[in-house]
């Protein structure tokens, strides 16, 4: 399993949910003249089923979600190992902040989505861009050694 993690207020993956309040006010709200709050309802929730039976196929093909294990905690003497992604948005002269640091990325452009990739194993950490309009095409912009802080895991 590897942790994903996206900062708050993204714009890029905050446009997926503007992207379906729009589409929901184009199919429900503006074609419709509704007498009361139930009505609203009643249409909504077919278009929402509507939806979900034209992607359930897709929905069914994406790979299951593992669940979190309940009551987890962090057990400070083991070395944390495997990898951590983190989505970033380059600032105007192409740094990144990833892990409590800012890095420089040579040709991430500025503004632009990239993933970080945290390897725990290996000590670096890797920047790869992001593309919506070809999401399986990443390339690698930048490695870097990156190592955790060790005062509270025995070596």
């Amino acid at each position: 399993m590897i942790p994903v993690f996206v900062p708050p207020r993204e714009t890029g993956f905050q446009a997926l949910v503007e992207s379906y309040n729009g589409r929901w006010q184009r199919a429900v709200w503006q074609r419709f003249h509704f007498e009361n709050l139930s009505a609203v309802q009643r249409q909504s929730d077919k278009y929402v089923e509507a939806l979900r039976c034209k992607n359930q196929e897709r929905q069914e093909a994406a790979p299951t979600r593992w669940p979190f294990p309940k009551n987890w905690t962090l057990d400070y003497s083991i070395k944390p190992r495997g990898k951590i992604i983190f989505i970033c948005r380059s600032t105007d002269d192409e740094y990144v902040e990833a892990m409590g640091h800012w890095w420089k990325v040579w040709g991430a452009g500025a503004h632009k989505l990239v993933r970080a990739e945290v390897d725990l194993t290996k000590n670096k950490i890797s920047f790869y861009r992001l593309r919506r309009r070809e999401p399986k095409i990443q390339e690698l912009l930048a490695t870097a050694a990156h190592k955790m802080p060790n005062k509270k895991f025995n070596e």
